[in-house]
């Protein structure tokens, strides 16, 4: 029997599957930034969510994103990248402001979990506490301070404005002492916005700048302004309303008709007679 030939059968070829590799520029970004997404090992490359490969986006959320790569022979694999979303701080800041000079300043910020805190302000003033404070203040700690709070290593600014009003100087003058003929007396105040006034013999006006006094003793008065109370001022009034004790001497105690006599008086500072005269 004769042999057949052998039949000779088409060439068979297996395309391979490539190796996709699927990597972020960055695993972990805070809120708001862009992330690169880079597809490896293949020819083309088509990312999960509409991304495009090797180009900034900004990843609204912690998410894995896939990446299905294709070989020039049109075999394909996928590949996850995870990113990791962090959020950037938020804190609230607040302040005992208005504040009066040579008082104590408090700044405080909301607590955030984890959270280092960083203050600086008018002054050169920078602190690390979270709620600092800057005692004996005065008008040049005035101004806006900022708070760079930090988490997850991501960074959130705040600021608030403080006041601060000068502390008042109360001053006050006597318009003299109480006297028989002058038996009140007033005291002007000055250096401040509203009066308070206290002591012994206050008449009237002791809300006033120029309180009308009839008692001698020590009186005080606090000022205030911007809200700000002024230190006590300490001011005297003094008195003399003690009457005269006179002594009346004759130089005879009985005289003839046109015979004189003299009459001489002691114990006081001016005199007048019932006759009119006054030596």
């Amino acid at each position: 029997m004769a042999r057949q030939p052998l039949q000779q059968l088409p060439e068979q070829r297996v395309n391979l599957t490539p190796t996709v590799t699927a990597t972020p520029s960055s695993t972990t970004v805070c809120n708001g930034s862009n992330v690169t997404l880079n597809g490896g090992g293949a020819f083309s490359y088509s990312w999960s969510g509409g991304i495009s490969n090797n180009t900034p986006f900004t990843p609204p959320s912690t998410n894995n994103y896939t990446v299905i790569g294709t070989a020039a022979n049109g075999c394909t694999a996928q590949a996850v990248a995870a990113v990791n979303v962090n959020p950037i701080p938020a804190p609230t800041l607040s302040s005992n402001s208005p504040v009066c000079s040579n008082l104590t300043i408090n700044l405080s910020s909301s607590s955030i979990a984890g959270a280092s805190y960083q203050w600086s302000g008018p002054a050169g003033f920078t602190a690390g506490a979270q709620n600092p404070n800057i005692p004996g203040s005065t008008t040049a700690n005035a101004g806006v301070y900022t708070a760079s709070v930090t988490a997850l290593g991501c960074t959130g600014i705040a600021t608030v404005a403080v006041l601060v009003n000068t502390t008042p100087t109360a001053s006050a003058i006597s318009g003299g002492s109480i006297t028989c003929a002058s038996p009140t007396q007033t005291f002007t105040g000055s250096g401040v916005t509203t009066y308070t006034w206290s002591g012994p013999g206050i008449v009237s006006g002791g809300n006033t700048s120029s309180p009308t006094i009839n008692a001698a003793g020590a009186y005080t008065l606090v000022g205030t302004t911007s809200g700000c109370n002024s230190a006590p001022f300490v001011i005297g009034m003094f008195s003399n309303t003690v009457a005269p004790s006179e002594t009346i001497t004759a130089s005879s105690a009985s005289v003839c008709p046109g015979n004189a006599s003299t009459l001489t008086v002691s114990g006081a500072y001016t005199y007048s007679w019932s006759t009119g005269s006054t030596s």
